[in-house]
């Protein structure tokens, strides 16, 4: 019998000897034209060192050889299942996944990405060990040319500075009992689903960069659209949310950071690469946030949890020195990431 680390056993090879079974986990994977990489992402969910495990390739009506790769994967490993819909954008085939999803566990993983061998393993040990519905690692960014690693620790998941869904061991059950959807149509449904679960329930984090997350120039992060005003759509449904769960009070300063960190940071840096930027912009975003939040330089969290070039930056929006900090995010936005 080989075992592995933790509170789980995988496949036991002997026959007289009866051994516990282990959680099923979904591993959700939406593809849209994704030829290139998908080959790569899927490979790597193959060779996972964990035992139990059904992989959901959701096609969102991929026009390259996407759909083709996928079926192929699906033929030669029973754990592997195809599913095609109409395109209809990364929330609603996530909302697929959860739905189809037969695991206990769900983890979601992006079809350009990919993953460590024991990327399941460590999350799904994770959550038996701390006996809690969520487990966090952290990740790797990849570019052409080299890759940077993200430690998670319990305070930046807590404050959701990086919000995403894919470094993540969810139980399934928590998205249904509280009717947790992915928001069609929308840009930030991460920050939105994510926030909303964290709020409700205990996570544990491991150091561990498991997930690999492919860095492109055509991400939100580094392209301008009407769209990313949207980022103030997703802070609205979290700000309900908390309301309806009576949980507003408890939660102040970590919504209140979250919007500092995904408004004044995060959609600041977002506008600059728009061609018409201009130092206006940035007036008008901080003045927003200065109505909504007027406290808002006093949060506790902001310079425990923030780089100093962060507070730096803040403190000029702060003081409204717009015209200095448009010419830094013109001419210099390319030199940086959240």
């Amino acid at each position: 019998m080989r075992t592995s680390k933790g509170n789980w056993t995988v496949k036991n090879t002997c026959k007289d000897k009866e051994v516990k079974k282990v959680d099923k986990v979904s591993i959700i994977v939406p593809c849209y034209n994704v030829e290139s990489y998908v080959d790569t992402c899927l490979l790597s969910l193959q060779k996972q060192d964990y035992p139990n495990l059904e992989i959901l390739m959701i096609n969102d009506g991929s026009t390259d050889h996407t759909k083709e790769k996928l079926q192929a994967f699906a033929k030669k490993d029973r754990r592997f299942h195809y599913i095609e819909q109409e395109n209809a954008g990364i929330a609603k085939v996530r909302n697929t996944g959860v739905e189809r999803a037969t695991g206990k566990y769900l983890c979601f993983v992006d079809g350009d990405d990919f993953v460590e061998t024991s990327y399941v393993s460590k999350l799904y040990s994770a959550i038996q060990d701390k006996k809690v519905p969520i487990a966090v690692c952290g990740f790797k960014r990849i570019y052409d040319k080299k890759e940077t690693k993200t430690i998670m620790t319990a305070e930046t998941v807590q404050l959701c500075r990086y919000p995403a869904v894919w470094n993540k061991m969810w139980e399934r059950q928590i998205f249904i009992e509280n009717n947790i959807k992915f928001p069609v149509g929308k840009w930030f449904e991460d920050l939105e689903v994510t926030t909303k679960l964290l709020f409700l329930y205990d996570f544990t984090v491991i150091e561990d960069c498991l997930y690999n997350y492919r860095q492109n120039n055509q991400s939100i992060m580094h392209t301008y659209d009407n769209r990313i005003f949207q980022v103030y759509d997703a802070l609205e449904e979290i700000e309900k949310f908390v309301k309806a769960k009576n949980i507003e009070d408890k939660k102040y300063e970590i919504l209140e950071f979250i919007y500092i960190y995904h408004i004044l940071i995060g959609l600041t840096f977002r506008s600059s690469y728009h061609t018409a930027f201009n130092w206006k912009m940035l007036e008008e975003i901080v003045k927003k946030a200065e109505k909504k939040y007027p406290k808002w330089w006093g949060n506790k969290y902001l310079k425990k949890a923030l780089p100093k070039s962060y507070i730096i930056y803040l403190y000029m929006l702060k003081h409204h020195h717009w015209k200095i900090l448009y010419h830094l995010l013109k001419h210099f936005h390319q030199y940086a990431y959240l």
